[in-house]
């Protein structure tokens, strides 16, 4: 009893000597004496300026510890700030230390920042203090971390990469934390403003968990984490982020343990509104085996009229080696949309099989192959009901970047009153390749859509700027089957001059165009035309889509050609080259003018070209020219020959000019009918026709303008020499009169007019010529052909032309 209460005095006599002398220190030491050699100290040591404005304070009881003012450290060699702080405190617990621990009782710093920053060449400005520290001190001489707490207030961290050119920011930091130490599971709270340049983002952060570390065994986890973030980054607005769950770390083995994962994220990106959540119950790495438990992850995408809800099913997976493994995975999709007059939607399913090897080090994928990939959709557009199938293998090479679907499925079903017939059915197999780091996708597809046979290759390249081959055959297809009843057709057969309303016309889409191909149809029907054996080669580079050579056959005949259709100026431009042989010219009339006043087989070519933004405007620029040759035709609503048998009766009565109405039971049969023409400013000019008849010869010339769809044109007939019988008398008696025919008017009913009184005119002009030389002839020639019971012949010229006047007009 006697040796405790010794010992006993004995220690309290050591404390009071501690005491004693720690008071002695604290009443003559004065640390801030030693500021100067401070200051110098560590300008020699690391170049670097420390500037201390406040007072330094020791204290020795209850704890031992230091108190600082404003203080600040520069960069070095330089005066730009590294670090500085508002206010200090650091203690350390005295009977800890008097058993040789060290124990930090607390950490306290208000208005702390730091200033990191990388250079071009990948140097940190704090590259010099690591070197230094690194050189001394051995493992006898380290001490044990507890630190009672650390209390930040209204820190700021910034670092800025001049490598990369981004700054990122931590201000308004603020940090709480309980005991630190090994083995001790501690309270983490830390809060702070997250701001960057690359991206841009602006965001505040919480974070809260229970921290267990072990340095020893080399070993961190996180429990109860929550950490939320919340306002903008990218072009994302309003964003609200949070991250829960349970996470260990062994960094000697590189285990990982994941538990009770769930993040969710939701934000506004323009008028699109978005939110997510993904939920992993485990995740456990170990060596070379990683396992999992099944997860999910649900979307959904908001905007205006749309709606995206996506649910994804992860199975259970499991990795050995290089090689992992699942179930199957499965991804359900449901779109909707408002299409002004209801909804379209689409409600799919994608199922896979996940199997898969690993990098050599473990840390990325190789390669992904999925046995069979399907999907399942099924919805309605425009109020047709849609239903389609895809099934595939699936095999993704990661280290080229490379994707390949072999044995290519697609399947549809429509059903609804706009489709065809009221039904759609689709049948395609093929095969797709595709290479992200080549840039290149190339799909060959043969099969059935509806009632068509066809077979494709596609190519792709140049992901940036897209260019396209293609070869496409199909046996038929028919587009005017899927286009709506209220949709107008290209050529309007609304009976007005020209076709229907004009539409406006945008070429812009081919400035992005870039790719050659071709086409070969066996029978197309499109806008009410019936072509057949049409082939195509088409070109599109610099805004412009040039189809040439094309040719089909069409309107009984061949037509051939090229096509060129310019969107690379604001104002779109369309230029033809086009001869067709051997057509009848009867349904191309009535297909593209809406007329049926010309009949016939033959040639036609045309050059032409136009620049308009609308159809009409087209026709009003239209420029060129060409030719037309036709035989064994008709000029339908005009019959000439019978307006001749009329001349005599109206040769006698001279009764001027009468204008007549086109009658469609009433036409004008020719042998040939030719000519050319050029269009200036879409007014098409004639002045060679030349149209041949049993019965007359014909020429004509005028103009037609095909921007409004009216004509004013003379065509001029005369009545040829005919065999025996042919025309009778009357016919005889009209031989070799010119007659003036002239048509104006609107292309869809023109009126024609015929000038008797010229044609009068021109016959009497001929009978007077005939008279008078019949006379002369008779006078100057020696009187041998007079008639023996002919009386007295006029002796003068003036007798002559009275003489051949009156036999002209019968007196």
């Amino acid at each position: 009893m006697k040796l405790i209460r010794t010992a006993a005095w004995t220690a309290a006599g050591v404390a009071l000597m501690l005491l004693a002398g720690a008071a002695w220190i604290a009443v003559t030491f004065d640390p801030n004496d030693y500021k100067a050699d401070l200051v110098a100290l560590v300008e020699a040591r690391t170049q670097r300026t420390l500037r201390i404005d406040g007072d330094l304070k020791l204290f020795f009881w209850p704890r031992l510890g230091a108190d600082l003012g404003r203080t600040a450290l520069s960069e070095r060699r330089s005066a730009t700030p590294f670090l500085s702080v508002e206010q200090a405190r650091v203690s350390l617990a005295i009977w800890p230390l008097l058993r040789g621990r060290m124990v930090v009782d607390e950490v306290s710093l208000a208005g702390a920042s730091v200033t990191l920053a990388r250079d071009k060449n990948g140097r940190f400005n704090f590259d010099d203090l690591l070197s230094q520290s690194s050189g001394g001190g051995s493992e006898s001489a380290r001490v044990d971390l507890d630190i009672a707490g650390i209390r930040l207030k209204n820190g700021a961290l910034v670092f800025k990469d001049a490598l990369s050119g981004n700054t990122v920011q931590l201000g308004q930091l603020d940090l709480d934390t309980g005991r630190l130490t090994d083995g001790v599971r501690t309270p983490i709270a830390l809060r702070t403003r997250v701001s960057s340049v690359l991206p841009a983002a602006a965001l505040d952060l919480n974070l809260k968990t229970q921290l267990t570390f072990d340095r020893q065994a080399q070993r961190i986890a996180l429990h109860g984490l929550h950490a939320t973030a919340a306002g903008n980054a990218l072009d994302i607005r309003g964003v609200d982020a949070a991250v829960s769950g349970d996470i260990a770390l062994s960094w000697a083995d590189g285990a990982l343990q994941v538990a009770d994962l769930v993040a969710s994220v939701k934000g506004q990106q323009g008028t699109r509104h978005f939110e997510g959540k993904l939920s992993a119950p485990k995740i456990a790495l170990t060596g070379d085996l990683l396992e999992g438990d099944a997860a999910t992850f649900t979307a959904k995408v908001n905007e205006a009229q749309r709606t995206l809800a996506a649910d994804l099913k992860l199975p259970a997976f499991a990795r050995e080696g290089r090689r992992f493994r699942s179930g199957v995975a499965e991804l359900a999709l449901d779109f909707t949309q408002n299409n002004g007059t209801g909804k379209d939607t689409l409600k799919a399913t994608v199922s896979a099989p996940l199997n898969g090897q690993l990098t050599a080090d473990g840390r990325g994928l190789q390669s992904l192959d999925i046995t069979l990939l399907t999907l399942k959709g099924s919805g309605t557009l425009q109020g047709q009901n849609i239903d389609m199938q895809l099934t595939s293998p699936l095999a993704v090479d990661m280290a080229t970047r490379a994707l390949s679907m072999p044995a290519l499925k697609m399947g549809a079903q429509g059903r609804g009153e706009r489709l065809p017939g009221g039904k759609l059915a689709v049948d395609l197999v093929g095969a797709l390749q595709a290479g992200l780091r080549t840039e290149q996708v190339s799909l060959d597809l043969k099969g059935k859509v509806d009632t068509s046979q066809l077979a494709a290759h596609v190519s792709v390249k140049d992901f940036n700027a897209p260019r396209f081959k293609f070869d496409a055959t199909v046996d038929t297809l028919n587009i005017d089957q899927y286009r709506h009843a209220s949709t107008p057709a290209l050529g309007d057969k609304s009976g007005r001059p020209g076709g229907g309303v004009p539409g406006t016309l945008d070429f812009s889409a081919l400035r992005d165009l870039h790719g050659e191909g071709s086409v070969k149809i066996g029978r197309l029907v499109a806008d009410g035309l019936t072509l057949a054996a049409v082939s195509a080669d088409l070109r599109a580079a610099g805004g412009k889509l040039e189809v040439a050579p094309f040719s089909a056959a069409a309107f009984e005949g061949n037509v051939r050609g090229a096509l060129t259709l310019d969107g690379s100026a604001s104002t779109p431009a369309i230029a033809l080259k086009t001869q067709a042989s051997s057509i009848a010219i009867a349904p191309l009339l009535k297909h593209f003018a809406q007329s049926d006043t010309l009949e016939g087989r033959g040639s036609l070519n045309l050059d032409v070209t136009a620049r308009g933004n609308t159809t009409a405007a087209l026709r009003a620029a239209l420029n060129g020219g060409g030719d037309i040759l036709l035989v064994d035709g008709a000029i339908r609503g005009f019959n000439l020959a019978g307006t001749l048998r009329e001349a005599r009766g109206m040769l006698q009565q001279l009764r001027g000019e009468k204008s007549y109405r086109g009658s469609a039971t009433e036409k004008t049969d020719f042998s040939e009918l030719k000519g050319t023409f050029t269009i200036r400013d879409g007014v098409l000019q004639n002045r060679d026709l030349a149209l041949k008849a049993p019965l007359l010869r014909a020429a004509g010339a005028g103009n037609v303008d095909l921007a409004h769809g009216t004509l004013d044109y003379t065509t001029r007939a005369t009545l040829a020499a005919t065999s025996k019988g042919q025309g009778g008398k009357e016919a005889s008696e009209l031989r070799g009169f010119t007659v003036p025919v002239r048509f104006t008017g609107p292309l869809s009913a023109p009126q024609y007019t015929i000038d008797f009184a010229g044609m009068a005119m021109d016959a009497a002009r001929t009978e007077v010529e005939s008279r008078v030389r019949e006379a002369l002839e008779k006078r100057l020639g020696g009187g041998a052909t007079g008639d023996a019971t002919q009386g007295t012949q006029p002796s003068k010229p003036a007798d002559v032309l009275r003489e051949g006047l009156r036999g002209l007009f019968g007196r």
